[in-house]
């Protein structure tokens, strides 16, 4: 579970938890993030917190949420903290399955990336972009908007991890219900070739099993400072 809410008195909150901590001496992680990412948090948590021990369990945001819902069923919920991805945060808290925590930092976030009645705290938000096969595609070709894909020349022609659900509900609040859902048919006509996983997406796309793909930006720059042909 995530942690529970601070008091009101935020310093005497914060010794109370430390204590706390101390006596507990252990904390276990469950997140969905890359390992560098996951290696790095626990480290610079373990160079604040050197009396508290942490184990993690890692996997993607599906099966970290099958699991999290099996273990409640059984009443045998590891879990302490949770970073998972913002639809399955929607699917715990219609289980109940979290606790209110009011960070302290969460007042410099702008609305939308903290929750009202503080069960989450966003920690990252990662932009979707469309990359190119630059062997297969020529720059001044390649889309330059959404609306570019729906063009003839890339019917069957690119990727999209098919979990990609928080992009969908985005693109709708972003371009309004209506035209959100007409783009979404139209693009479903354009039968883009879905795979279920991101990682895998951008790298059929830098071997040219497609020309474009929608993907993470980090992952599309990662590719390219490999020198994969990704733009």
């Amino acid at each position: 579970m995530i942690f529970a809410g601070l008091h009101s008195d935020y310093a005497t909150a914060a010794d109370d938890l430390v204590a706390g901590a101390k006596k507990e001496g252990g904390l276990v992680l469950y997140l969905s993030t890359n390992l560098t990412d996951a290696n790095g948090l626990i480290q610079l948590f373990k160079q604040k917190y050197p009396f508290i021990n942490v184990d993690f369990f890692r996997a993607d945001n599906e099966k970290l949420l099958n699991r999290i819902l099996t273990e409640s069923t059984t009443g045998k919920f590891n879990g302490d903290v949770i970073m998972i991805s913002s639809f399955e945060v929607r699917v715990l808290l219609q289980k109940k399955l979290l606790q209110k925590y009011s960070s302290p930092h969460s007042q410099f976030y702008p609305e939308g990336f903290t929750d009202k009645d503080g069960f989450w705290t966003s920690v990252y938000s990662i932009p979707r972009v469309i990359a190119y096969n630059t062997k297969m595609v020529r720059p001044e070709l390649a889309p330059k908007t959404f609306d570019d894909l729906l063009n003839p020349r890339w019917k069957g022609g690119f990727g999209m991890s098919d979990s990609a659900t928080l992009w969908y509900t985005g693109f709708l609040k972003y371009a309004g219900e209506e035209k959100g859902r007409d783009f979404m048919r139209k693009l479903a006509a354009q039968k883009p070739a879905f795979r279920d996983s991101e990682t895998v997406i951008i790298q059929l796309l830098g071997a040219g099993e497609f020309p474009l793909g929608l993907v993470y930006s980090h992952q599309a720059a990662t590719m390219k400072k490999r020198g994969a042909p990704v733009e």
